[in-house]
């Protein structure tokens, strides 16, 4: 819900803040969020976009930039120019991948639930399923969208349908 997520915000360390808020208004995976610079802000005529072309993993205890596993996680994503603007003037160090994992821990959280809130969300405001596809970095004939989320959009429009 949003009052968790605002929670969250409001409460987190500020080397987290801009992490977690990309996470919660993109969707985007951790090993994706933390790799971001800020030149992976691109602003175009009136539209700012966030590009994914990189992920942070750790290989064998240091953390590693590598490229994403496939040609659909390297995407760009529209953006606020509000969150363009956070990730141009983020001047934190980055915090590692344990240290946000512990924090949402202690609100019952993984940060993968962002990812799936967020999908949900843009289905259930009848987003075109194509466009999720790319903006959640999945190759357009994957399943995995229509077997979890579309799920979850069947389940909501029952609740509304007997509100």
């Amino acid at each position: 819900p949003v009052e968790v997520r605002e929670m969250v915000l409001t409460n987190c360390p500020v080397n987290q803040y801009m992490y977690l808020r990309v996470m919660i208004d993109t969707g985007v995976r951790l090993s994706e969020v933390l790799a971001i610079t800020k030149e992976d802000v691109i602003e175009e005529k009136d539209i700012t976009w966030l590009r994914i072309n990189k992920q942070l993993i750790i290989i064998d205890g240091v953390p590693t930039i590598i490229t994403p596993k496939n040609t659909y996680s390297n995407r760009k994503i529209p953006i606020s120019g509000e969150l363009g603007e956070l990730i141009k003037n983020y001047n934190y160090k980055r915090p590692s991948r344990y240290a946000i994992t512990k924090y949402l821990q202690k609100y019952g959280l993984h940060c993968h639930q962002f990812r799936s809130t967020f999908i949900t969300e843009q289905i259930q405001q009848g987003k075109n399923i194509q466009y999720v596809k790319m903006i959640a970095g999945h190759s357009i004939n994957s399943n995995v969208l229509e077997k979890n989320y579309l799920r979850i959009q069947e389940q909501f429009l029952i609740e509304e349908f007997n509100k």
